[in-house]
């Protein structure tokens, strides 16, 4: 396959999973719980996966519901999630508190154990796989100790990113509430792309004008490339950072393209940086 000429030439195709429409800013949250299992002997793992994001009995409310998710990865198999609609909670106008309380009093109402004699429904409606039964969490186990994981997506732009990672690997402990709070997982699979990873001049690009935007853009890149003998299988790259993106790299390739063309193409920009390293508080 030939080697396209620059970055404009790359054939690939954009998924709508960016901004709303109206472009406010809107916060997301889901609350995983592998403690709840749901199981349907019945099921495919083709109707397994296709009833991920499903609604759990009709349980939701104003910007939350209880959805099935496929985090187990096995053949008739769900465990819970709680998702906070980030495309209707804007920042700053408090429904997300509002929403986490109503989750709260939600899990406490339902209180899922394996003794339950009532079958739990997925809607829609998914053929053989609409009827499930809950054979976790054990009974007797109090729904207030169940124990949950918790992503939030927001709004970041890649000069945030481009902060954040420099922050993971140049201070020890990081400050950001947005980073774990040890410095074994705020560093771990980072690369944080400095100025002196430019200092070839790649594309007429050097220490002195590169912009944080693209460090953020080739930050995330060069983590997920030179991390990728970690990742396991049937697992996404995106999973090995505490940062990871919602949009897909064509998105946000497209955000920083017009400032990287040159002669070189987007994989040879990536081959040159790939050279360069953290090193204690240098670049080698």
């Amino acid at each position: 396959m030939e080697e396209p000429d620059d970055c404009n030439d790359v054939d690939i195709l954009e998924t709508l999973d960016g901004p709303t429409e109206d472009k406010s800013a809107g916060i997301g949250v889901e609350f995983e719980c592998t403690n709840v299992i749901l199981q349907s002997k019945g099921c495919s793992m083709e109707d397994t996966y296709s009833s991920k994001g499903k609604t759990i009995d009709q349980r939701q409310g104003t910007n939350w519901r209880l959805t099935a998710d496929t985090t187990l990865g096995a053949q008739g198999l769900l465990d819970a999630e709680y998702i906070l609609d980030g495309t209707q909670i804007k920042i700053g106008t408090g429904a997300a508190e509002q929403a986490a309380k109503d989750v709260a009093q939600d899990i406490l109402a339902w209180n899922p154990n394996s003794e339950s004699s009532k079958p739990v429904r997925i809607e829609p409606y998914n053929g053989p796989c609409n009827t499930w039964t809950i054979i976790k969490p054990e009974y007797g186990t109090s729904s207030s100790s169940l124990k949950w994981l918790l992503q939030i997506t927001a709004p970041m732009p890649l000069e945030v990113i481009s902060d954040l990672f420099e922050e993971s690997i140049t201070k020890n402990p990081p400050s950001s509430k947005l980073l774990p709070e040890t410095n074994y997982l705020a560093k771990r699979y980072k690369v944080y792309v400095s100025p002196e990873f430019f200092q070839s001049n790649p594309n007429g690009i050097g220490t002195s004008n590169v912009g944080k935007d693209v460090l953020g853009f080739f930050s995330l890149v060069m983590s997920y490339a030179k991390s990728a003998d970690e990742v396991l299988h049937g697992e996404s790259a995106k999973t090995l950072t505490s940062i990871m993106p919602r949009t897909d790299f064509t998105s946000i390739f497209k955000m920083i393209s017009e400032k990287v063309k040159g002669d070189l193409s987007l994989y040879d920009m990536v081959k040159i940086l790939a050279c360069y390293r953290n090193y204690e508080d240098e670049v080698e």
